[in-house]
């Protein structure tokens, strides 16, 4: 069985600015409910970059008048539920490329020393070159792509209030 998305931190910033309020309002309407959080967990919160306890869970259900099914497991917003799934998508590739190139440059490295060494014949010399270059230059334009995408991911996305960026 398919894991189902959790929408909790995209709608808990969606229905607290949509509710006209800011993050300590909500802090002072969840401590009336008897849960105590932090300005900065209700930030990682919103963000995803933490998991909501269970009291905060249902506490922000009553303050928002929703089900935890509702809050959960279906998105305010569709559209911007799908970016954000795709951002996720994205990190993660993000993750394993960084792995994967890393690897890659080791390689390169050990591939340099070796073609720096005496005995290695110029002839074997001038054909490694010649496919490393062709390798490489074949994954410019993918790499280009990717490079742009990550670029435009990795910056933080400004939280202006007016809900566009």
């Amino acid at each position: 069985m398919a894991e189902r998305p959790n929408y909790s931190a995209i709608n808990l910033k969606k229905l607290r600015t949509d509710a006209g309020m800011s993050r300590s309002d909500l802090l002072r309407e969840l401590k009336s409910r008897g849960v105590g959080v932090h300005m900065t967990t209700l930030r990682r919160l919103e963000e995803g970059q933490q998991q909501m306890k269970v009291e905060e869970l249902i506490a922000i259900c009553d303050v928002f008048e929703m089900t935890l099914d509702q809050f959960v497991h279906q998105p305010i917003d569709e559209t911007t539920a799908r970016l954000t799934e795709i951002l996720r998508d994205l990190r993660q590739t993000r993750a394993g490329l960084s792995f994967q190139l890393s690897a890659l440059h080791h390689e390169l490295q050990r591939l340099d020393q070796v073609l720096s060494e005496p005995e290695t014949p110029a002839a074997s010399q001038s054909a490694i070159v010649k496919e490393m270059t062709e390798l490489l230059d074949y994954d410019t334009p993918y790499r280009d792509r990717v490079e742009d995408l990550l670029h435009h991911f990795s910056e933080e996305p400004r939280d202006s209030g007016s809900g566009s960026r």
